[in-house]
């Protein structure tokens, strides 16, 4: 629920921050139109915009059901039934192939993220140590 929460509000700061990016060309593009004209158009800008970056979601992937084989069909229909089963199982597995491959590549992203915050704290530390190291040569 806490999660949820601040997820929500992350989303309206962010809104928020959009749309207050688009109020000011617009003053500055049309500084003879009212001030509610400038405001209305720069949330609905942002608004729009928002929307668009915003993630869909997934939708499941809806199971045709699997058509019965008519009695006394013959054997070309009942191998393109086969064939046909065999491709639908090969996409669902392919698409769950590839959403692991996604997931996996999105965690090794965030490994690599958070190894270069921890190195830029790293270069900064040494610098601050260098900087007050030179301080102390020069006096």
């Amino acid at each position: 629920m806490m999660r949820r929460l601040l997820l929500a509000i992350a989303r309206a700061v962010a809104s928020l921050i959009l749309v207050a990016a688009f109020s000011g060309p617009l003053t500055l593009a049309f500084p003879t139109h009212s001030p509610a004209i400038r405001h209305g158009s720069a949330l609905l800008l942002g608004v729009a915009i928002f929307e668009t970056l915003r993630p869909r979601e997934r939708r499941a992937a809806i199971a045709e059901p699997v058509a019965a084989v008519p009695v006394g069909a013959s054997e070309d229909l009942v191998e393109a039934q086969r064939v046909i089963d065999e491709l639908r199982t090969e996409i669902q597995r392919n698409r769950e192939e590839s959403q692991g491959r996604t997931d996996s590549l999105t965690r090794d992203v965030q490994d690599v993220l958070q190894t270069n915050s921890g190195l830029r704290q790293k270069i900064d530390s040494v610098e601050s140590t260098l900087s007050q190291a030179r301080a102390k040569e020069a006096v």
